[in-house]
């Protein structure tokens, strides 16, 4: 009956494993576990991943292995067969044992969040590691290998010395030490360049009508089409904050945070390829506040993440007053290192647009129905983490590492796009 148990207890590993590892080679969320649930925080680090290879992908072939070796320890195998099969099972159980603490650890102190799915693999792999060592044929009494007799079928023949059984988990421990170094001493990429397909389907899995999300009266004659996980969404650019001119032949798509310090990071890299391509090259804005102010995917706002929703309808504010004001204060609420307060953003509005005009645009309902759109495409398109770049034929989810590698990822994906020194830029007045 105990093998059956340990065997379910691996099967069940193996398919959270397998379900976490098809999340991490792609860009969709985990069910049941909303943006402030901490699958994406988690996701999204470094420590998810060793030497570039997901982690989940390493646990998935250990289940496998064990549950293989778990069909050779009941009664109806061979005592040679039951025998290399505990020797495979000690080993494994160590790792996964030891591996199961750390990454809880990790979680606990590291991230500061916790994944479901990933706590409950790692509490599947407790328990499952803890009943392999309990039920290995382990001769305690015995500190010294039995004697060889191939005649002798005995339990005594069949089990391990104590020394056999800690020779055996030293390959489980190497194998631990070497996951955390390999954690500890790689860094990870910050972002995947994704392929898309750009006359697919809307997020939501209907045709893609070619509505821009950003128009209220349909076709337009400057509409875009911008890949998404699954198909794509059509935007129109001069409806939109943009950074650049509305007619750029070559226009993608920021979503973002204000509070987010990699997208004011990635923010400043696309303002790098302003200047490098000139007005050949633009880019939307589409603030996605992770703040429960005005996001209803979140419960709640983690401390950096205060007063998004209000950096937000800020700059909405600026472009619904005058678009030529967007470029002013997103820069502005950008450009330092660390972000100004809301009220000294509020003033800057002030400065920039006028008291009255502030007021007024504030006011508006516009700025809450464009938020609502854009979370609503974060949400449909199932995003686990801020920035993503759109473009038309993929996306870049997250930051990449310089300047230098965002513009070959853009030249890469954009064909006809290239560095034009002498083309001049349009002032943002």
């Amino acid at each position: 009956m105990l093998p059956l148990f340990m065997r379910v207890l691996a099967l069940a590993a193996l398919g959270t494993s397998l379900y976490l590892l098809t999340a991490s080679i792609s860009t969709t969320a985990l069910a049941g576990c909303g943006p402030d649930g901490g699958c994406d925080a988690v996701l999204a680090t470094r420590w998810a991943s060793w030497l570039g290879i997901p982690a989940s992908a390493m646990s998935a072939a250990l289940y496998i292995i064990m549950l293989a070796a778990l069909w050779h320890i009941g009664p109806n195998a061979s005592p040679r067969r039951r025998r290399i099969a505990w020797a495979l099972l000690l080993p494994m159980a160590v790792t996964i044992e030891l591996a199961a603490l750390w990454f809880l650890a990790l979680q606990l102190f590291a991230v500061g969040a916790f994944c479901i799915w990933c706590v409950t693999t790692h509490i599947l792999g407790l328990f499952l590691a803890a009943l392999i060592v309990l039920a290995a044929p382990i001769d305690w009494s015995e500190r010294d290998e039995p004697p060889l007799d191939p005649d002798d079928v005995s339990h005594r023949r069949q089990s391990f010395s104590v020394r056999q059984a800690a020779a055996l988990c030293l390959p489980g421990l190497l194998g631990i030490i070497v996951l955390i170094a390999g954690q500890l001493l790689y860094s990870p990429p910050t972002h995947r360049v994704i392929a898309g397909d750009p006359t697919g389907t809307t997020p939501n899995g209907s045709p893609n009508t070619g509505t821009p999300t950003g128009t209220t009266n349909g076709q337009s004659a400057n509409q875009r089409h911008y890949a998404l996980p699954g198909g794509s969404v059509g935007l129109d650019p001069a409806t939109l904050p943009i950074i650049g001119p509305a007619h750029a032949p070559h226009i993608v798509v920021l979503v973002m945070d204000y509070t987010c310090p990699h997208c004011r990071t990635l923010h400043g890299f696309l303002l790098q390829a302003r200047e490098r391509y000139g007005d050949a090259f633009a880019f939307i804005v589409l603030p996605v506040p992770m703040d429960a102010d005005c996001n209803p995917e979140y419960t709640e706002t983690d401390p950096p993440n205060v007063g998004a929703c209000d950096y937000a309808r800020i700059a909405l504010a600026a472009y619904r007053v005058e678009p030529r004001h967007f470029e002013t204060v997103d820069r502005w609420l950008l450009a330092p290192d660390t972000r100004p307060s809301v009220p000294d953003a509020r003033a800057f509005l002030v400065q920039t647009v006028g008291e009255a005009a502030a007021q007024e645009a504030l006011a508006k309902p516009w700025i809450e129905e464009q938020l609502a759109k854009n979370m609503r495409l974060y949400g449909l398109a199932k995003f686990r983490r801020l920035p993503v770049v759109l473009m038309p034929g993929g996306f870049i989810d997250g930051r990449p590492a310089t300047a230098q590698q965002l513009w070959a990822d853009l030249e890469e994906e954009m064909p006809g796009l290239k560095a034009s020194a002498p083309t001049p830029i349009q002032s943002q007045p």
